[in-house]
C-alpha cells in the first residue's frame, strides 16, 4: 500500500515541478562564439607548404585582442595534426610564423604592414569587424542584431595561398 502512495507522491511532484519548466535559451559569450567559429575555420582551411611546418599551429593575435583569451582557451586541440597555439603577435616582418593571424581593421596601418609582411606566405587573416575587401582580410567575422556573420574574399585567399572547403563556402554571407 506504501509502494502506490509513493508512486502517486512522486508522480504528482514531477508533473507539478515539469509543468513549470520554462524553455530556456543559451547564453553564449561572443568571444567565445567568435573563437569557435576562428577553430572552425582553421578546420575547413587548407595551406601550401608553411615555413613553420611543425607540432603546433599557431594563431597570432594582439595582446590586446578581447578574442586572445577565447582563442586561448582552444589551446591543444587538434588541427591538422598539429596542436592550436595562441601566440602573441610577433613583430610584423615575422608574422609569416603564423598559420593564423586575427586582428583589429580598425588599426588600417597595422593591417597594411601584416597583409604585406606575410604576402606570398600561406596565411589565413581574419578580421574582427570591418569591411571585407577592405581589410586585407580572408575572412571577415561581423556581428549584427546579436547573429555573428562571415564575409569570405577569395582573391585575398588566394594572395594569401589558402583554400577554403566549400563547405565553408556555403556557410558565409557573402564569398567576394
Amino acid at each position: 500500500m506504501i509502494a502506490p502512495c509513493l508512486k502517486g507522491l512522486l508522480s504528482l511532484t514531477l508533473s507539478a515541478f515539469l509543468g513549470g519548466v520554462q524553455p530556456a535559451f543559451a547564453q553564449v559569450d561572443e568571444n567565445a562564439l567568435k573563437a569557435a567559429f576562428i577553430y572552425n575555420f582553421a578546420m575547413f582551411t587548407t595551406w601550401k607548404a608553411h615555413p613553420s611546418e611543425g607540432p603546433v599551429f599557431n594563431v597570432c593575435v594582439g595582446d590586446d585582442s578581447p578574442l586572445r583569451s577565447a582563442l586561448g582557451e582552444l589551446s591543444g586541440r587538434p588541427v591538422d595534426n598539429r596542436s592550436w597555439t595562441v601566440r602573441t603577435m610577433p613583430p610584423v616582418s615575422n608574422a609569416s610564423i603564423c598559420q593564423i593571424v586575427v586582428y583589429d581593421p580598425q588599426n588600417g596601418g597595422l593591417a597594411n604592414e601584416i597583409a604585406a609582411a606575410v604576402y606570398g606566405n600561406s596565411v589565413l587573416l581574419v578580421t574582427d569587424g570591418g569591411e571585407a575587401r577592405k581589410n586585407h582580410a580572408v575572412i571577415t567575422l561581423t556581428l549584427e542584431k546579436d547573429l555573428l556573420h562571415f564575409d569570405v574574399d577569395l582573391g585575398a585567399a588566394k594572395e594569401r595561398g589558402v583554400s577554403l572547403s566549400s563547405n565553408l563556402l556555403r556557410l558565409a554571407r557573402s564569398v567576394l
